[in-house]
């Protein structure tokens, strides 16, 4: 399998139980509920799985639980990038050998690279490798990747997909890139707009949630019938607002364990959403399960 060139990718959550340890049995029940799905594949070890809270052997054992649950039916992408460049190259390694997709690498963060240190970043990780890369334009790098740069990465030949954190630069990077690079927006608020824009889809944490209702935006643009894509993103806007309202993941694990799945609570520094808090998120979903055709029930 290969990463998706187009559809709705899920950046898979970590749950975590009362004593702060990997719930390896609750993430196994995800994958194996959004594997039943439409979704298009999944990111395991991204942000929304709290990547950097876990340990080396943490990250083993998830990406072995992914691919083993998705027995084939879903591409999983490995969360690999981060600032440990060895830790990087050990975990490519590891997905290569545990039969990945590809590879997710989010631009190095809080160092202030210089254009050819990130460009020589992201080199060497995609010419260590014959999987296929997705990379991350991340907001939470001292200095995201520009027009320009991504340009240039996309002459490599295992450099296939974007995940664009920067949605001012979407549209361009669509109209220069796009016939090289899947554009994949990383703000599900914008789904439908880069759709519009003839981006390829996105990363989307609330298909964590509502899996149905997330697929049915990208369905709905590709057939053609923006209205409908339109109308879906609205109805789903409040809850994403609802889902990054704090402490991310926090609530889109409190969102989760509210319909039935696995959220579980969040590792410290990181803290669990209130009562109080979630009240007005349980609300949200309500109002969103209360707006939408039957058939996109599926997953609430």
């Amino acid at each position: 399998m290969s990463i998706p060139r187009q559809g709705i990718i899920v950046p898979l959550v970590t749950p975590f139980t009362a004593t702060e340890d990997v719930d390896e049995e609750g993430f196994r029940r995800n994958v194996a509920f959004l594997t039943a799905h439409a979704v298009h594949g999944f990111v395991v070890l991204p942000t929304a799985g709290e990547a950097p809270s876990l340990t080396l052997d943490e990250k083993r054992r998830l990406i072995d639980a992914a691919t083993e649950e998705a027995r084939g039916k879903k591409p999983v992408i490995v969360g690999c990038g981060g600032l440990n460049i060895r830790e990087t190259e050990i975990l490519i390694r590891h997905a290569e050998g545990a039969g990945s997709a590809g590879l997710f690498v989010i631009s190095p963060y809080f160092y202030k690279l210089s254009r050819e240190e990130y460009l020589s970043y992201y080199r060497r990780v995609a010419r260590s490798t014959a999987l296929e890369l997705l990379i991350y334009n991340s907001t939470y790098a001292n200095v995201p990747l520009t027009l320009e740069m991504i340009e240039e990465l996309a002459d490599e030949p295992n450099i296939v997909a974007l995940k664009e954190g920067n949605q001012l630069q979407l549209g361009d990077a669509v109209r220069r890139v796009g016939d090289r690079l899947s554009i994949f927006t990383s703000r599900d608020i914008y789904i439908y707009e880069t759709l519009a824009l003839g981006g390829h889809g996105a990363i989307a944490f609330s298909a964590n949630v509502v899996p149905a209702v997330v697929v049915a935006i990208f369905d709905a643009a590709s057939r053609g019938d923006l209205e409908a894509a339109r109308r879906l993103q609205f109805r789903l806007s409040p809850l994403i607002w609802k889902l990054v309202s704090r402490s991310y993941p926090a609530p889109l694990k409190a969102a989760m364990d509210l319909v039935g799945l696995r959220g579980g609570r969040v590792r410290a520094p990181l803290s669990n959403l209130t009562a109080e808090e979630i009240g007005p998120l349980q609300e949200a979903l309500r109002q969103l399960q209360d707006a939408i055709p039957a058939s996109t029930r599926v997953g609430m």
